[in-house]
């Protein structure tokens, strides 16, 4: 990245990085007190992406900025929404890159190009002339996310909106394949930063719900019910029941119900993104199955959805059309952000998108 501060992995504002008072709204800065504005760090995301060669005008909690063909706009806002478990929404994130080569697009063209996503969707936008479609990404911040909100969320939406334009003109251009150095990305061609112990710990926060999940040295695998009762697709092999109950695992009523439908959340090292090189890939795939047709109908769907409901986890990713024809919510990390704990966060991110669409899509699915 042009300019990024060497401060290591994941986190390109530790040096600008403000110490915090015991409110937790109060930085202290180059010995000045400074009134933090937002829970989300915008003002070092500003001085980063103003490093990194933006020249941002900035209107409040809005910061917008000439970007490749187009522009491209971070927005902080207040909430005050309840979520479903109880907590509370402070602010929500919202990244949007507009072009006129994406305003080109069709629906139907966005949905098949949000496979090449990394941490944005192409959806559509409601404008004056009709539907545009455009590159957003959104984030909730919860009521006590300040740490979250610098470490994590900070750092992943500084780097999509340094590389928005760039992904827009790529994917608008047709290009199957980019030099990941055109990002200004570090490390593209080492092996991803997360090993055994992470996925493992992503695994055994999965187990601990009593949900189905397995690791190894490059990669992450879960399962969560779609159907009631259901713990993993293995049940459903033929034989798989009979020697759950044989070994004592369950009875058999229960062990019909362990075959049920699942959503099948996936982590992966191996998979090289054309663009940005080696990172994770994070897959939810759900147990639907849909026409070619429909297919686009729903990913369009789901992708509206995520954008406007203030209370999912971070839409850092795009819904789009899986390997087997079901909708599948699609995220890449770039090896620059593999942060330590990223695979448990994703795995918990993944665990309640789940449950949410599960509920948006409804029960008769």
């Amino acid at each position: 990245m042009p300019g990024r501060l060497d401060v290591g992995i994941g986190c390109p504002f530790t040096a600008l990085k403000p110490s915090v008072d015991d409110q937790g709204r109060t930085a202290i800065l180059f010995g000045y007190r400074l009134r933090m504005s937002t829970i989300f760090p915008l003002e070092e995301v500003e001085q980063t992406l103003r490093q990194w060669g933006a020249a941002i005008t900035r209107a409040g909690d809005v910061l917008r900025w000439p970007h490749g063909q187009g522009t491209t706009e971070l927005r902080v806002g207040p909430s005050n929404v309840t979520a479903l478990d109880g907590s509370q929404v402070a602010e929500t994130v919202t990244l949007v890159h507009r072009s006129p080569a994406l305003t080109a697009l069709s629906g139907d063209q966005a949905v098949v190009l949000n496979a090449f996503v990394c941490m944005s969707a192409l959806v559509p936008e409601q404008t004056a002339d009709g539907e545009s479609i455009v590159l957003s990404a959104k984030l909730s911040i919860f009521r006590g996310d300040d740490v979250a909100a610098k470490q994590l969320y900070a750092p992943l939406i500084a780097t999509e909106a340094y590389m928005s334009a760039g992904h827009a003109q790529l994917i608008c251009s047709g290009a199957l394949r980019q030099d990941p150095a055109y990002f200004g990305l570090s490390g593209f061609n080492d092996l991803p930063p997360c090993h055994l112990q992470d996925f493992q710990e992503a695994k055994d926060v999965v187990r601990g719900r009593g949900l189905y999940a397995n690791a190894g040295n490059d990669g992450f695998a879960a399962e969560f019910p779609w159907d009631r009762g259901a713990v993993s697709r293995i049940m459903a092999i033929p034989g798989m029941a009979d020697q759950a109950v044989a070994d004592g695992i369950t009875d058999l009523a229960r062990s019909t119900e362990m075959g049920g439908r699942t959503s099948l959340f996936t982590i992966s090292t191996r998979n090289r993104h054309p663009y940005y090189g080696n990172g994770l890939l994070a897959r939810l795939e759900l147990p639907l199955s849909y026409k070619s047709d429909e297919i686009i109908e729903i990913c369009t769907r789901l992708n509206a959805w995520e954008q406007q409901s203030p209370d999912l986890p971070p839409s850092l990713g795009a819904w789009c059309r899986g390997e087997s024809g079901s909708p599948c919510f699609v995220t890449f990390i770039p090896n620059e952000l593999c942060m330590p704990g990223l695979p448990h966060t994703l795995a918990v991110w993944a665990g309640h998108r789940a449950y949410r669409v599960h509920y948006f899509l409804g029960p008769d699915q």
